[in-house]
């Protein structure tokens, strides 16, 4: 049961994602809590990439990979979970949060259909305001993040 914000920094290097990624933390009533104790998650991917397994169904937290400028690096790929290969998925994949980066190669392997009314789309984020009330450290310096910005 963590609380308060969190970054993860990558650099060189790629961020695997192999299970689900969702907020444990939450303040008790029986604390007394401020917006600091909001739990609040980042991953930064600099000079690399973001591979998520096929049966990930849920990830939180803001989700930022760098483009590259010729090396290929800066997209998010759907895979197996043992290596880069691309594997096509049938699981709906629910975002609680925020990805920057080329999502495209994500949205090309996951296959999963539903009625759009009820948010049954393969890949559906939800803009989670968490990263406003306690933005993640270091989060500011790749993203200009401004709450009048944000809301239009």
């Amino acid at each position: 049961n963590e609380i308060g914000a969190k970054t993860f920094i990558i650099e060189d290097g790629d961020l695997y994602i192999d299970g689900n990624i969702h907020y444990t933390g939450t303040c008790l009533k029986t604390q007394l809590c401020t917006v600091r104790d909001i739990a609040s998650l980042a991953f930064i991917v600099l000079n690399g990439n973001i591979y998520v397994d096929k049966d990930v169904t849920e990830m939180s937290g803001v989700f930022f990979v760098q483009e590259g400028t010729t090396d290929g690096t800066g997209r998010i790929f759907s895979n197996d979970g043992t290596s880069t290969d691309e594997s096509a998925s049938y699981e709906k994949l629910t975002v609680y949060g925020s990805i920057y980066g080329d999502i495209d190669p994500l949205f090309n392997k996951r296959f999963f259909a539903g009625d759009p009314a009820n948010e049954d789309g393969g890949i559906v984020i939800r803009f989670d305001e968490r990263v406003i009330l306690n933005t993640p450290p270091a989060l500011r310096d790749v993203l200009n993040l401004s709450q009048t910005q944000v809301a239009r």
